[in-house]
């Protein structure tokens, strides 16, 4: 994987939001989330293995979790990478953050990339626990501790939203109690195509999960199962949530289960806005 060098100076940015693609895929480790968003490059091949090594120079990942971007190897995909998973202290990866943003930008803004990935959220989101869990340690100052790490979430997710580009955000799973829903809302819910609740949830503290499931349209699982009598494995999107899983989108047209690239899904999807 490339590994971008940046400037160390930081921009100011500016909130403009606009009508492009922001999605969260969800899932457990190994079920092909990091190649899934990857497939959503224009550069990317419809068919998988591709044929020859394919640089998907249009997508930028930030790569906070040491697997992640491994898995496009596999496939003959190479994307370029800024690597947080380096920074040793919790002073190396703000510094990190602030290049980051501010390449970031300026490569949106030149056109060079099109859709940035975070991979993923959740091992951001330790990252945050990990430090400010050792400044609050006390009990009583929970509020205090997970109020620091709400903040941090909100500055990155605003400068996520800042750009004119799509993004898609990967998180890994946990399993929660499902809230207590009316039964008038689950059916209005179920009439509208929205996402709707369910016990296995994006693995992010509390407000920060809250913060941004709200600057999504797409909350998608993404699965994988062995293909019968084969050493392949079968990867999957859910497009409307189910078996568990929050999430959904407002496509009735789509099956309940989708093939893991999200080119082709979104080939499906603007196709029959055209037709209608």
């Amino acid at each position: 994987m490339g590994l971008v060098e940046m400037s160390k100076d930081m921009v100011e940015m500016s909130v403009d939001i606009n009508n492009t693609d922001r999605i969260m895929l969800i899932g457990p480790p190994k079920a092909g989330k990091t190649v899934a968003a990857a497939t959503y490059s224009a550069q990317c091949p419809d068919v998988l293995p591709a044929k020859e090594l394919t640089n998907l120079e249009d997508t930028l990942i930030w790569q906070f979790d040491e697997e992640g971007s491994k898995s496009l190897t596999y496939l003959n995909l190479n994307a370029p990478v800024i690597d947080f998973t380096k920074c040793k202290t919790f002073q190396d990866l703000q510094k990190k953050l602030k290049e980051a943003m501010k390449y970031t930008a300026e490569a949106v803004a030149s056109g060079k990339v099109n859709v940035v990935i975070i991979d993923t959220l959740t091992s951001y989101d330790h990252a945050l626990v990990g430090h400010y869990g050792g400044v609050y340690p006390e009990k009583k100052d929970s509020m205090a501790l997970y109020n620091n790490v709400k903040l941090k979430h909100q500055v990155l997710q605003k400068f996520m939203r800042s750009l004119d580009c799509s993004y898609i955000l990967i998180a890994h799973t946990k399993t929660v109690h499902a809230a207590v829903e009316s039964t008038e809302a689950a059916t209005r819910a179920k009439a509208q195509n929205l996402a709707t609740g369910g016990d296995i949830v994006a693995a992010i503290t509390g407000g920060g999960a809250t913060l941004w499931k709200a600057a999504v349209s797409y909350i998608w699982p993404v699965l994988a199962k062995k293909v019968k009598g084969q050493q392949l494995m079968e990867h999957y999107v859910l497009p409307r949530g189910g078996q568990g899983f929050e999430g959904g989108g407002r496509f009735p047209f789509l099956a309940d289960k989708e093939p893991a690239h999200l080119g082709l899904l979104f080939k499906k999807i603007n196709s029959y806005g055209e037709t209608k």
